[in-house]
């Protein structure tokens, strides 16, 4: 898509123009009377919005013929920038006519002030070669290698870093209006004005940037599963505004910041951290949070309302990714939420070829970044049990394409691989098709109607179903394909993990109602029977889903590099995995297997133990988990004959019941997973599981709550935990477990 360098909204706007030559270079005045509107519309009399293309160039078909006629002035410095090998749209990709962030000519969304952004780059880069003269720099195969700009000739780096520090300092107080000018203005630091003996501490030096960049790439499992950053494009970017060509934008800074800091966090700590770390004096701690920090000054430090981006989306969907991973919940609700919104006022919900007519590797790349969204989106709606903001009737981006990052490139026309080929996209592709389907179990289960049982049934077969039909280049591997694409094992049993968790979810609310044994069977009419005969293969079921989603976690821990293991939804898994059969156990206490369940617990909780080192919400989880299995084991203990005031299975010195004994809980994992998995089709019989009885009857028990990411987040309270152990009991006399339709 075209470009322009000059702000072309009104004549009271030229003051606002913006330019792309060297930090110190004077703006010349532009005239006046220049044409604002694009060559159509002035030849058609027509008002134009501006737009790159504008709005009517694309409703008469003909984009491409949207052109604006300039200042020669104007022309002649974009030659020079031309020569001097300033490519911009090599950097940048179109969002929607009209609202691009830095392409267009809409004053309000262009940045003001290019310089003074150059003026801080060169800054930060001075700052940190001084600091770390002694740097040793990257090998020449890196992929993220670059070479630093010269400052021009006859002037010191020294002098090229005071006149932008001057140009920053000395700028003049923007219009309100301009958000990017607030923006300025408001990015100090952390609040307060950062010394510049300090600036350069908040970033690392080329050789710990480029390490840290390759290694979210290729080895961190934050990439594999969440690709939220478009490698080749960031790349593109990363090269470009490193090398002094372009002047990198506020949000690709907070996104390179929040991108290391994502790695630090996925990097495991080895005692090779001081060799590495060596040039970054106050750790790598400190640095994971000044990162962090200089991130949220960008992010969220404005004036006025922030300017939507796709580099801000992207910054914001990692930002919130990372503080997920922190435990802190109730950010990552508000950060996605803005990030989405963003999204959405670029239309990145519909799609770029059919809609925009972009070229097909730029509508590729919005497509990808789009269902990232609202495959997050999904997945929070579950997890804290409010509306998903994304509704499937609001988008026609197409499904991305079975393709790999690399083969996403600038062609007339790209063509997705057979889903039989494994590919970088397979698993997302496929973790779209799940996530749909937990939206539709959100609306028909968990929102405000209350699901048939019709419902449950028909939802619990599109899952197991579902399961059935993931691909032979996803479920299996060969030596050759785990050397060349390691990702896709564990893109596999994340994937499995999800679909057993909602089909866990999905059952677990039958656990409030009491089982009815066999021999109760006399003297129930028909439909008694069947509901009895439901209830009991629910419960069943679910159980069965909890074991093999502690198995699955289990073998998961046992193959995977512990750096894999930071994901806060491995401890979610475990820990809800674990109250589940707890519920189960405390609801039909005279249960002979309930000792057995039990050993579960404690398998759980020898997987939380592991991850500890690892998750921050490893130890919150371990917590609550305890109060929960001391009544899990005065259950057993009473109904087995026990004694119920000492408690034999309490570590002396941890004060935690011990965990289950890893050999013992792999021939669990082995035993576990070899079995069938069951259905409520196959238990209930096809002639029975088809009766239109289920569609007349709603399941009232879906109206109680289970405790989720957000009580783990908290002290723990153990009488709060009790509390709904004890509400457990009551459930069903509280909430009738049917009504009629």
């Amino acid at each position: 898509m075209r470009e322009s360098s000059v702000s072309t909204d009104s004549p009271e706007s030229s003051s606002h123009v913006t330019e792309s030559t060297s930090v110190t270079a004077a703006r010349p005045k532009l005239k006046r009377n220049r044409i604002i509107l694009c060559q159509q519309c002035h030849k058609r009399k027509q008002q134009c919005d501006r737009g790159h293309p504008c709005s009517r160039c694309v409703n008469r078909g003909c984009p491409d013929a949207c052109t604006y006629e300039e200042p020669k002035e104007v022309k002649q410095r974009k030659l020079t920038a031309s020569e001097s090998g300033s490519r911009r749209d090599k950097v940048s990709f179109s969002s929607v006519p009209g609202q691009e962030r830095s392409n267009g000519p809409n004053s309000e969304n262009h940045n003001p002030d290019l310089n003074a952004l150059a003026g801080l780059d060169a800054l930060l880069q001075v700052l940190q070669d001084a600091s770390t003269s002694n740097a040793v720099p990257t090998s020449s195969h890196d992929s993220f290698e670059f070479s630093r700009a010269s400052p021009r000739v006859g002037e010191s780096p020294i002098q090229a870093a005071a006149t932008a520090l001057n140009q920053l300092s000395q700028a003049e107080v923007p219009d309100t209006h301009d958000t990017h000018a607030s923006m300025m203005l408001s990015f100090r630091g952390f609040g307060t004005p950062t010394p510049l003996s300090e600036l350069h501490l908040h970033f690392p030096n080329q050789k710990i940037t480029a390490f840290l960049l390759s290694f979210y790439f290729n080895k961190s499992s934050s990439h594999w599963l969440c690709p939220v950053i478009h490698r080749p494009s960031f790349e593109n970017w990363y090269r470009t505004f490193s090398s002094g060509e372009l002047p990198p934008t506020l949000e690709f800074v907070a996104l390179l910041a929040i991108t290391c800091a994502t790695a630090l966090q996925f990097l495991p700590e080895t005692e090779d951290d001081a060799t590495l770390f060596a040039e970054y004096t106050p750790g790598r701690q400190v640095l994971e949070q000044r990162l962090v920090d200089f991130s949220r000054s960008v992010l969220f430090t404005c004036t006025g309302s922030p300017i939507s981006s796709f580099e801000r989306i992207q910054a914001l969907t990692l930002f919130a990714m990372y503080q997920w991973n922190e435990g802190n919940a109730g950010e990552t609700w508000y950060i996605m939420t803005l990030a989405i919104r963003m999204a959405q006022t670029l239309s990145l919900n519909r799609d770029g070829v059919s809609t925009w007519r972009m070229r097909p590797e730029h509508a590729e790349i919005r497509r990808r970044l789009w269902w990232m969204l609202f495959k997050i989106d999904r997945f929070l709606c579950m997890e804290y049990r409010r509306p998903y903001m994304i509704s499937e009737q609001h988008i026609d981006a197409a499904l991305p394409m079975n393709l790999d990052q690399a083969d996403v490139v600038d062609a007339p026309e790209l063509t997705g691989k057979p889903l039989e080929e494994p590919t970088e996209y397979l698993y997302h592709l496929y973790q779209c098709q799940l996530h749909k389907l937990s939206g539709h179990m959100w609306d028909q289960c968990f929102s405000i109607t209350l699901p048939t049982y019709r419902a449950v049934i028909d939802l619990e077969e599109k899952l197991r179903k579902f399961e059935l039909e993931l691909p032979a280049s996803l479920r299996y591997q060969t030596s050759q394909m785990a050397i060349a694409r390691p990702y896709l094992s564990f893109q596999f049993h994340s994937l499995t993990l999800e679909i057993v968790y909602h089909r866990m979810q999905l059952l677990r609310p039958f656990l409030f109602i009491h089982p009815t044994k066999e021999k109760d069977f006399e003297g129930m009419s028909v439909q008694d029977k069947k509901l009895a005969k439901f209830h009991r293969h629910a419960r069943s079921i679910c159980v069965t889903f909890c074991k093999r989603q502690l198995a699955s976690l289990q073998l998961l821990q046992n193959s995977s590099k512990s750096g894999h293991m930071t994901w806060s939804g491995m401890t979610l898994l475990a820990f809800k995995s674990a109250l589940t059969i707890a519920i189960a156990i405390i609801m039909d206490a005279q249960n002979p297997e309930n000792e057995e369940l039990e050993e579960w617990i404690a398998m759980a909780q020898g997987i939380l133990m592991a991850l500890r080192p690892h998750n921050a919400l490893a130890q919150k989880a371990l917590d609550h988990l305890h109060v929960i299995r001391k009544r899990t084991l005065f259950v057993v203990g009473i109904v087995i004959g026990r004694c119920a005031t000492s408690d034999p299975v309490i570590h002396r010195t941890t004060g935690l019941a011990t965990a289950l004994p890893l050999p013992q809980c792999m021939d669990r994992t082995t035993w576990t997973l070899s079995q069938p998995q069951p259905c409520l089709n196959d238990l209930l019989g096809r002639e029975e599981a088809s009766d239109p009885f289920w569609s007349t009857l709603r399941s009232g028990v879906f109206a109680g709550h289970f405790p989720g990411i957000e009580s783990l987040l908290g002290p723990v309270c153990p009488q709060t935990l009790e509390q709904f152990l004890d509400s457990c009991l009551s459930m069903q006399s509280r909430l009738p477990h049917m009504f009629t339709v």
